[in-house]
C-alpha cells in the first residue's frame, strides 16, 4: 500500500490507460491528492473513467427503458385492444338480434351483459397492473431495517381467515434492509400466487431464510402443482405474460417482484419443491447500496 510520500506509479497510469482503449471504465489509480504531475494525471483519470463508466452505465438504462418501451407498445397494440374488440362485436351482434326480433330474452340478456363485464374488468386489471409496475419502476426505495420474523407475522395476518392456507415461518430469522412496502409487496404476491393455484385441500406455505457472505436468500416454498420448464423462463416477465390469456391472472404480480427485488440489488429464480410444489427465492444484499 503506498504511503503519503509515493506517488502513482507509472506502469499503474500505463495499465489504466489501457483499460480505457478496452472501453473498460471500472479500473481507478491510488492517489495522494497531491500537487505532483503525476498525482494530477491519475486523479484526472480517474475522474474521467468514472464519468464514461456512468454515461455507458446511462446508455444501457436508457437501452433498456426504451426496449421496454417498444414492448409495451406492441403488447397494448395487441392484446389490450382484444377484449374491446371483442365487446364491439357483443355490441354489435345485440343491436343485430334487436333489428331482427324486437328484443333480446331475458337469459340471452343476462349472458351477453357478463361477457361484457367481464371484457371491461381483464382491460381493468391490465391497465392496473402496468399502473403498478410503471411505480415501482419510477419510485426511488426508502430502506430501513426489518425483523424478518416480526415482518411475517404481519404478512401472515392477511390469510388467517383463509382455512385452506397455512403460513409456517421460524420465529429467528434474522434482520434485513429493505423498503418495508415494496418488501411486503414481494411477499404478498409470493404468497397469493401459491395459494391461487395450489390444487391441495390445505396450501402450505413455507418462508425460510439462508445467507451467506453479501446476501439474505429468502425461500417461499409451496405444496402446489409447481411451475412447468417452459414457464420458468417467461413467468417473471411481464410483457410475456400479459399476452397469456390462457391464465386468470395477468402475470403482473410475478413481474412486480422481479422489478423489486431486482432494483434492490437481489436476484429472483424458481425451482421445483420436493415432493411437489414451487420454490420461488429471492436474495437482499446484506450492504445497502
Amino acid at each position: 500500500m503506498k504511503n503519503s510520500t509515493e506517488h502513482v506509479d507509472v506502469n499503474d497510469l500505463i495499465e489504466m490507460i489501457n483499460a480505457l482503449a478496452r472501453l473498460d471504465f471500472s479500473k481507478r489509480v491510488k492517489t495522494n491528492f497531491s500537487n505532483d504531475s503525476m498525482d494530477v494525471l491519475g486523479y484526472g483519470l480517474n475522474m474521467l473513467s468514472e464519468e464514461l463508466e456512468y454515461k455507458v452505465n446511462e446508455k444501457k438504462r436508457l437501452e433498456e427503458v426504451n426496449e421496454n418501451l417498444e414492448r409495451f407498445s406492441y403488447t397494448v397494440a395487441h392484446d389490450l385492444k382484444s377484449p374491446i374488440l371483442a365487446s364491439s362485436g357483443l355490441i354489435d351482434f345485440m343491436q343485430d338480434e334487436i333489428a331482427d326480433n324486437g328484443q333480446i330474452p331475458t337469459a340471452a340478456l343476462k349472458e351477453y351483459l357478463d361477457i361484457l363485464k367481464a371484457a371491461n374488468a381483464q382491460v381493468s386489471k391490465f391497465i392496473d397492473g402496468i399502473l403498478q409496475y410503471s411505480r415501482i419502476e419510477n419510485n426511488k426505495m426508502r430502506m430501513s431495517k426489518i425483523n424478518l420474523s416480526d415482518f411475517c407475522w404481519e404478512v401472515g395476518k392477511h390469510y388467517r381467515a383463509n382455512d385452506k392456507a397455512e403460513i409456517i415461518f421460524s420465529n429467528n430469522l434474522p434482520n434485513v434492509y429493505h423498503n418495508e412496502i415494496a418488501l411486503g409487496q414481494v411477499l404478498h404476491n409470493l404468497i397469493s400466487n401459491a395459494i391461487k393455484y395450489c390444487d391441495k385441500e390445505l396450501c402450505k406455505i413455507y418462508i425460510e431464510h439462508q445467507e451467506d457472505t453479501f446476501f439474505h436468500q429468502i425461500s417461499i416454498t409451496d405444496n402446489g402443482p409447481g411451475v412447468k420448464d417452459a414457464e420458468k423462463k417467461i413467468i417473471f416477465n411481464l410483457f410475456e405474460n400479459l399476452r397469456n390469456t390462457a391464465r386468470e391472472s395477468t402475470g403482473v404480480g410475478l413481474a412486480i417482484v422481479e422489478k423489486i427485488v431486482s432494483k434492490s440489488g437481489g436476484k429472483v429464480w424458481v425451482e421445483d419443491a420436493s415432493p411437489s410444489g414451487a420454490k420461488f427465492i429471492f436474495t437482499i444484499p446484506k450492504e445497502i447500496a
